[in-house]
C-alpha cells in the first residue's frame, strides 16, 4: 500500500485530484437537470426562515475552571470503623469531707444519732462519756452552727452534716468502679469483654501509680459526687469540702471496645486522651486528553513524520490530529489530592507528608479513589493518570469522641 492509500484510509479523502481533460469534455457532454425544490410555499404565503441552532463551543482541556467544576469520584469510599482496646483496672473511691475531717468521734457520733431523730438523753444513755462531757460536745456544735441551742436539734448546716455522716457509712468500703487506663478516668458503667487485641489495637495505659495517690485523682471527684448526692442535694459549701483518694488494681480485668467512625472531630492537637491517626490522601496527577485522538495515538510518529516530507500530502484531518496532540502535551498537569476516608477532594494542595516511622501513629487503612468527568459538557475528555503518590495528614482523636461497643 503506497503513502496515499495508508493516508487515505487512516484520514478519509484528502484533497480532491484536478480532473483531466478527457473526464471534463466527458462532463460537459452530459445534459444538465434542473432539480425543482421539494416543497414550494403557496401563493401569499409568507417564506418561513428557518434559523439554525447556534453551536455550543466545544470545551477545550484548558478550561480548567470548566474541567474543575465536572470533576467527581469513580465511587464513593467504604465506610470505616476503626476498633481499639483501652485496658482496664478494678479501682475504689473513697469519700472524705475536710469538714468532717476536723470533727472527732465523739462528735461525729452525736450528729449522726440528732440527725436520726435521738434525744440528748438517748446519747447520753447509749455512751459511758457522762453527761457532762456530751453538753460540753452539745455547747461546741452550737457555738459552730450545728445545733440550735434552745432546742438541741441541728440546724440547717448540722443537718447537711448528718446526711454526709450517712452518706460517708454507707460508702465506708469504697465506691467499686472500673479504671480506664488509657482514657485515664474512672468508668462506673463500662462494659468490659475478654477478646485479646492485637498489638496495634491495644490503646498504651497512662496510668501513673504515684499520681494516684493524690487528692481528687483523675475523675474520681466526679464519680464521688454522683454517688453521694444520690437523691440527697448538699450545700454549696458542703460540697467544696469534699475530696477522694483511690486505689486501682495492678492487674488487668479486661478491655473496653470503641471505634471511630467519622474521622471529622479530629483535631490538630489535644492535652487530653487521643489517639494519633494517619489520614491517607492521594495526590493523583492526570494527563488531560480528548477521546477522539484515541484510533491515530499509535501513528502520531509517523504521521508528523511524513508531515515534513510530504506536507502536500497530508489532509487537514491528519494536520488537526497533529495539532491537537500538540495541544494536549502543552497543557498543564491536572493534580488533585484525595481524602481516601472521606472521598473529599480538591485541587488546592494541603500540608501532607509521608507516614512518620511512630509507632504511636495509626496509620487507617485506604481505598483506592478514581477521579472522572461528569456530564456532557466534557463529554470529549478523558482523564490520564500520570501519577500517584499517597501522602498522610496527621491528626488527634480524642477518647471522649469515641464510640463504645
Amino acid at each position: 500500500m503506497g503513502i496515499w492509500d495508508w493516508l487515505e484510509s487512516l484520514f478519509g479523502e484528502p484533497e480532491p485530484k484536478k480532473p483531466s481533460a478527457k473526464s471534463s469534455a466527458q462532463s460537459s457532454a452530459q445534459p444538465t437537470v434542473k432539480t425543482q425544490p421539494s416543497s414550494t410555499p403557496a401563493r401569499g404565503e409568507a417564506k418561513q426562515e428557518v434559523k439554525p441552532a447556534p453551536k455550543q463551543k466545544p470545551i477545550r482541556i484548558g478550561d480548567r475552571e470548566i474541567i474543575e467544576h465536572h470533576l467527581t469520584l469513580k465511587a464513593q469510599p467504604k465506610e470505616i470503623a476503626i476498633v481499639f482496646y483501652c485496658p482496664m483496672h478494678m479501682a475504689k473511691i473513697y469519700c472524705h469531707s475536710i469538714l468532717i475531717d476536723k470533727l472527732g468521734d465523739l462528735t461525729k457520733f452525736i450528729v449522726r444519732s440528732l440527725y436520726k431523730g435521738h434525744s440528748v438523753e438517748e446519747i447520753c444513755q447509749l455512751t459511758a462519756m457522762g453527761e457532762i462531757t456530751i453538753k460540753e460536745e452539745m455547747a461546741y456544735l452550737v457555738r459552730g452552727g450545728l445545733v440550735k441551742e434552745e432546742d438541741n436539734r441541728l440546724t440547717d448546716l448540722g443537718s447537711q452534716y448528718g446526711k454526709l455522716l450517712e452518706k460517708f457509712n454507707e460508702l465506708s468500703n469504697g465506691i467499686e468502679v472500673t479504671y480506664n487506663a488509657f482514657a485515664d478516668s474512672f468508668e462506673p458503667d463500662a462494659s468490659i469483654c475478654n477478646e485479646q487485641p492485637g498489638e496495634k489495637e491495644l490503646l498504651p495505659s497512662h496510668f501513673v501509680p504515684t499520681l494516684a495517690r493524690n487528692d481528687n485523682y483523675s475523675n474520681s471527684l466526679d464519680v464521688a459526687l454522683r454517688h453521694i448526692e444520690d437523691e440527697t442535694p448538699f450545700s454549696k459549701e458542703i460540697k467544696q469540702s469534699l475530696y477522694t483518694s483511690v486505689r486501682v488494681s495492678k492487674d488487668i480485668i479486661g478491655y473496653k471496645k470503641v471505634c471511630i467512625k467519622s474521622i471529622d472531630h479530629g483535631l490538630i492537637s489535644t492535652t487530653v486522651p487521643h489517639v494519633k491517626i494517619a489520614i491517607p490522601y492521594d495526590r493523583i496527577a492526570y494527563k488531560l486528553k480528548y477521546t477522539w485522538i484515541d484510533p491515530y495515538r499509535g501513528a502520531i510518529t509517523l504521521i508528523k513524520g511524513l508531515l515534513e516530507k510530504y506536507a502536500d500530502l497530508i489532509t487537514e484531518k491528519a494536520k488537526l490530529v497533529i495539532n491537537t496532540v500538540d495541544e494536549e502535551n502543552d497543557t498543564d498537569i491536572l493534580q488533585v489530592e484525595v481524602n481516601d476516608i472521606t472521598g473529599e477532594f480538591s485541587t488546592a494542595q494541603k500540608e501532607l507528608t509521608v507516614l512518620p516511622d511512630d509507632k504511636s501513629i495509626f496509620p487507617i487503612e485506604k481505598s483506592r479513589l478514581d477521579m472522572v468527568l461528569r456530564g456532557e459538557t466534557c463529554a470529549g475528555i478523558f482523564l490520564e493518570e500520570v501519577d500517584r503518590q499517597t501522602l498522610y495528614q496527621i491528626r488527634c482523636f480524642p477518647y471522649i469522641r469515641m464510640e463504645a461497643m
